[in-house]
């Protein structure tokens, strides 16, 4: 070492390097405008916040749950400085000791963990309000919700298991409306497939709720048909409501039905006919739920069921004049009315109102048979018909005249009846 000293090179280096190392420590210790500041000592005492650390709860009693405790805390640490900059975020734990607590609400002391010797650390807040509940545990169905564009395509949904089992606090469990997989198939799949879900526990405003789910995921097995499409269903109503009243509308709902099976059946079907529903003697509207038949070819119809709606209201008498057509008259044969007659009859039908303001004298038609009527010039009487057409609840009352003399002769047929 003296001999090193004594190297004139050596002391010459050693010389410049305490020179630069001098000037760093001059040049950190003064600004640019020349000011000297003093440097705080290392030894200093100091204070550091830390904020938003997680809680961490502890708690081992697997009989008790935590329904409500807070999420954040803030820390502040005194010491020196040395010691409290060297502190990392990640070292500090915010602990809740929960251990022999049970059911109710507590307000618990918040511990620090990680804090160096020598400094002091400070929780904010110092307590907690923390409520506790039994854990029950409880049975539910477990429903899925296909999603995609395979969703109408979708004949049979089977998860494995059916059922599952829901544990946690009392209150949580007490909130659980439905257990539900989502299944998302974004194309047609094959026939049958197999998928796996994860379960959520939801309320009834569709909240997810945390529980445990026994267990967490299920296998969903997933039947398609091979094409879907959508028809109208068409009520019908079978007997007569009590005497005085009468069928304003039929309604049905829902409106339109989706099918599902093999192409050619499904594209066969234009409307599905429920079964009818029975007004006989009725007074009061009419409310039936009714299944809905299956055509053949068609494997599945969603929903199974429609409700049909039949509206009474008290019926009323409405009086209309008809010109009486003359159908099936024979050949090589003429007539004319006998009597006087002036090929006109008055039709009283009794309806709702409603229904009644529909008619025109062009939508329902009066008329008499001449099909097995001799020609032999001698007066016949024949019944007057009535033809509703597509009016639908609608009963004829009284046809005036009922019945009118008709005289068949042989010879050429007239464009129009002869002027009695």
């Amino acid at each position: 070492m003296e001999r090193l000293f004594e190297n004139n090179l050596f002391a010459r280096v050693l010389s410049v390097l305490l020179a630069f190392m001098l000037w760093l420590i001059l040049r950190s210790e003064t600004p640019p405008g020349g000011e000297r500041v003093a440097v705080p000592p290392l030894t200093e005492t100091v204070e550091r916040e830390f904020r938003g650390l997680d809680i961490r709860p502890e708690l081992h009693d697997t009989s008790v749950a935590i329904v409500s405790i807070p999420t954040k805390a803030d820390v502040v640490l005194r010491g020196p400085r040395v010691a409290v900059s060297g502190v990392l975020r990640e070292s500090l734990r915010v602990v809740a000791p929960l251990h022999g607590l049970g059911p109710g609400r507590h307000e618990v002391s918040l511990v620090l963990e990680g804090v160096p010797v020598g400094v002091e650390g400070e929780v904010v807040p110092e307590r907690v309000e923390v409520v506790l509940d039994k854990v029950v545990e409880q049975e539910f169905p477990v429903n899925v919700e296909i999603l995609g564009n395979a969703k109408p395509y979708v004949l049979d949904v089977r998860p494995d298991p059916s059922r599952i089992v829901v544990r946690g606090a009392e209150s949580l469990i007490a909130r659980v409306a439905i257990v539900k997989a989502f299944l998302t198939l974004d194309a047609p799949k094959p026939p049958e497939s197999t998928y796996t879900a994860r379960l959520t526990a939801y309320d009834t405003q569709g909240k997810d709720l945390s529980v445990a789910i026994l267990p967490a995921q299920v296998k969903i097995r997933v039947a398609l048909a091979e094409a879907y499409g959508e028809v109208p269903l068409r009520p019908q109503v079978r007997g007569s409501p009590r005497d005085g009243f009468a069928v304003a509308d039929v309604t049905v709902s829902p409106q339109r039905v989706r099918i599902l099976g093999g192409e050619q059946a499904v594209r066969g079907v234009s409307e599905l006919v429920l079964p009818p529903v029975d007004v006989s003697n009725a007074q009061d509207s009419v409310h039936r739920s009714v299944q809905i038949l299956l055509p053949a070819g068609v494997q599945q119809v969603i929903p199974q069921t429609a409700t049909v709606t039949v509206r009474l209201v008290p019926a009323e008498d409405r009086r209309i004049e008809l010109p009486l057509e003359v159908r099936d008259v024979p050949e090589d044969a003429e007539f004319r009315w006998s009597d006087r007659f002036d090929g006109k009859v008055a039709v009283t039908l009794r309806g709702a109102p409603s229904v009644l303001d529909g008619v025109t004298p062009t939508s329902i038609r009066a008329y008499v048979s001449l099909a097995d009527i001799p020609a032999d010039g001698s007066a016949h009487e024949v019944l007057v018909h009535v033809d509703l057409g597509n009016l639908m609840w609608v009963n004829v009352v009284q046809v005036t005249p009922d019945r009118v003399g008709v005289i068949l002769t042989s010879g050429q047929i007239s464009a129009s009846p002869p002027a009695p």
